[in-house]
């Protein structure tokens, strides 16, 4: 769903509301965050929706480390080659670890510490 220009929610009802974010700046995708899905499905098919490829998408921001907002992160780091960034205390998480030897090929997925993105956000209100 958009919910401004260039901005995509997408969410599942898995163990509560859980929402991923999608952007769309015209300088390639950005994730924020994965959801729970380890095949990265809800995401492909949001990308594919917008008339994007795998490879349009750039880079994955992980906000922190629950299976529930990381699950897709190596699927989409392995098809798509996109930088993931994720704060350093993080990298260090369970969950990001196993994202990070998750990929079929057994290679790990590397996660660029960051204690900050530089980028632009315009914060919107949204009922639900």
């Amino acid at each position: 769903m958009e919910i401004a220009p260039g901005v995509y929610s997408i969410g599942q009802n898995k163990a509560g509301q859980i929402h991923a974010y999608l952007l769309d700046d015209g300088n390639g995708l950005t994730a924020i965050d994965t959801l729970f899905d380890t095949d990265a499905r809800l995401m492909l098919d949001l990308i594919k929706s917008l008339g994007k490829s795998i490879t349009d998408l750039k880079r994955i921001i992980l906000t922190h480390g629950h299976r529930s907002h990381i699950g897709g992160a190596a699927e989409l780091k392995r098809l798509s080659g996109a930088t993931v960034y994720a704060h350093a205390r993080e990298i260090r998480c369970q969950f990001i670890i196993l994202a990070r030897k998750g990929n079929p090929e057994g290679n790990p997925v590397s996660v660029h510490r960051s204690k900050e993105i530089r980028c632009q956000f315009i914060v919107l209100a949204r009922k639900g």
